[in-house]
């Protein structure tokens, strides 16, 4: 398993960001760093996907949702595109992964 794994390789003060990864681990916490920060995003179930879809189709008429995109940048200015959103600048950042 990735995230266990990935969880003993970090050097103190780490940082370990896990997207969308689920199921149940056991981690030996000896095995750990004494200081770190874990950072998990959770997916969703298709239905979830359809009913987001749903959701927005139905809706599209009274809220503007692709102006809620307000600005994309390339994944390597993720770090620019996290402080426009964390400083109100953006609504919502779009990553371009091409």
């Amino acid at each position: 398993m990735a995230v266990p794994e990935g969880l003993t390789l970090l050097r103190g003060g780490g940082r370990y960001l896990n997207i969308g990864a689920g199921g149940k681990a056991n981690i030996a916490v000896e095995r750990l760093p004494q200081e770190m920060l874990f950072i998990t995003i959770r997916s969703a179930e298709p239905r979830h996907w359809l009913q987001a879809i749903d959701f927005l189709a139905s809706r599209k008429k009274t809220f503007p949702f692709e102006e809620m995109i307000s600005k994309s940048y390339k994944l390597e200015e993720i770090n620019t595109a996290m402080e426009a959103m964390a400083n109100y600048s953006v609504v919502k950042a779009a990553i371009n992964i091409n």
